[in-house]
């Protein structure tokens, strides 16, 4: 093959790919290389000479792209791989990816850290240069923050105290986000890839303590054995676990692999316990409890279940919610309504039913079956029973007889209703009381408590159902700023 051949061919073949946005596979390219020439060629010459060629990237052994189309799709998913996966798979037809190269192509050239200030680019090599850079400027973003943070693998939110200490204002007006960017990230890496499951999160039936009882003891046995002892964990807290993408599926064959996330948060649990006086209370505690389900009812755990811990495992925590299909559905959906001043539940139910959402106010405000505390009911202490509100009775007359009968019989008619045909959500416009009953517990106390401990939502009240305080139109639900960006 002459040396005016293998120009010409390639540069037919970018020549057609940039005007076609497609990508092409190496018996296509052979196909056409005969149909110019009339010649046959072999497909690993073809890809040798593409390769050198230094325009084109192999995304698996076969296909290939225009390099400056994969920058293009790499830059508009934020460096993220799964999502940079998804929208090559959706939008090229490529299957088999081969993750690792993939990643390798992407991370060429992407070691250097640049922050753009008002047209004025500032290379950023270590952080205290951001620091310098941020204090001079005196402004700053909620984006840029975090891709410093992982830059210079440090959390997120701990920066985000540090920043507010120098007196920086952090801002997500359309006008910093013009004059304050980030230009270069840094590699994608293996571990900064968040396998979520396919699990609803929201329904996991575990309490903050628990969790942090849990985190704590895996800390402890990955420390001292290099290992988890999964006997000493109950099949509760396993499940919960395993729904919250912080273990993988082994532990069902008795073996407990983390995921990336758990894996980050365990490093933390570590870091906190290595610089806390708690450290010889939790070791103790641990070795004196059987198991998971005793250590998380100590005082030692009840302590420990605070702001400070919480700062150091949040991200990967908000990490898991932020890409869970379910949870980042509740998130959006609150987002929405946020936007435009809506902020109790009952209203944010009420608002994307109206605008035809019912499939989805299925699946994340409908539960099982009907929930709230039947003894405050019975004994006249429920808070419907002395409605402030009027929401759900212009007159305020709901009776003990009708929460009852609510509550005990006629929701769990309902919710079965919804089930046979999701058209009769449409009576909550006419009954918002039902309301109430349908939305799960787990969502309301369980999720909402991890929700703000990871600083998704902000904080607010949780309403207890079983408490009879429960009302979903004060129950507040509002998104955390640098998420409702």
């Amino acid at each position: 093959m002459s040396e005016v051949k293998t120009m010409d061919f390639i540069d037919e073949v970018y020549r057609e790919m940039k005007e076609n946005d497609f990508v092409m596979s190496l018996p296509n390219a052979k196909i056409k290389y005969k149909s110019m020439y009339n010649d046959e060629i072999s497909e690993d010459y073809i890809k040798s000479i593409l390769l050198d060629d230094g325009r084109f990237v192999f995304v698996n052994n076969t296909q290939f792209l225009l390099k400056t189309t994969l920058e293009e799709i790499v830059s508009k998913n934020q460096y993220n791989i799964v999502q940079i996966e998804k929208y090559l798979q959706e939008n090229y037809f490529i299957k088999d990816i081969n993750r690792k190269n993939l990643m390798s192509i992407i991370n060429i050239n992407k070691n250097t850290f640049s922050i753009e200030y008002e047209d004025k680019i500032y290379e950023i090599n270590s952080i205290d240069d951001f620091y310098e850079l941020v204090k001079e400027k005196g402004f700053t973003t909620y984006d840029v923050i975090k891709d410093t943070a992982n830059q210079f693998n440090i959390d997120y939110y701990y920066l985000l105290y540090e920043i507010n200490n120098l007196g920086v204002n952090v801002d997500k007006n359309s006008k910093f986000r013009e004059n304050c960017n980030v230009l270069n990230r840094n590699k994608i890496l293996e571990e900064e890839i968040i396998e979520t499951k396919k699990e609803n999160i929201l329904l996991t039936d575990l309490r903050s303590n628990e969790l942090v009882a849990c985190f704590l003891a895996l800390s402890y046995f990955n420390e001292i054995y290099g290992k988890s002892n999964i006997s000493y964990f109950s099949n509760r807290h396993l499940n919960g676990l395993y729904k919250m993408s912080i273990i993988n599926e082994q532990y069902k064959e008795g073996k407990l692999v983390f995921t990336n996330c758990g894996k980050k948060i365990i490093e933390n649990c570590k870091r906190y316990l290595s610089n806390s006086y708690y450290k010889d209370y939790v070791v103790n505690e641990i070795i004196k409890s059987n198991n998971s389900k005793q250590l998380a009812k100590s005082k030692v755990v009840k302590e420990i279940n605070d702001s400070k811990l919480w700062s150091m495992i949040s991200k990967p925590i908000k990490e898991i919610y932020v890409n869970n299909y379910y949870s980042k559905l509740l998130i959006d959906l609150i987002a929405e309504c946020n936007r435009i001043s809506i902020f109790n539940l009952g209203d944010i139910i009420l608002f994307h039913l109206r605008n035809g959402k019912r499939k989805v106010i299925r699946e994340i405000f409908v539960g099982d079956k009907a929930s709230s505390g039947i003894k405050p009911i019975r004994n006249n202490k429920d808070i419907c029973l002395h409605c402030e509100v009027n929401r759900c009775s212009n007159r305020g007359n709901i009776t003990k007889e009708k929460l009852l009968y609510y509550r005990t019989s006629y929701v769990n008619s309902f919710i079965k209703s919804v089930s046979e045909d999701i058209s009769n959500l449409d009576l909550l416009f006419e009954d918002p009381l039902i309301i109430k009953f349908i939305v799960p517990y787990s969502l309301c106390s369980r999720a909402k408590e991890i929700l703000i401990k990871s600083n998704c939502i902000k904080k607010d009240d949780i309403y207890i159902k079983e408490s009879g305080k429960y009302c979903p139109f004060i129950d507040m639900w509002v998104i955390e700023d640098d998420i409702l960006v």
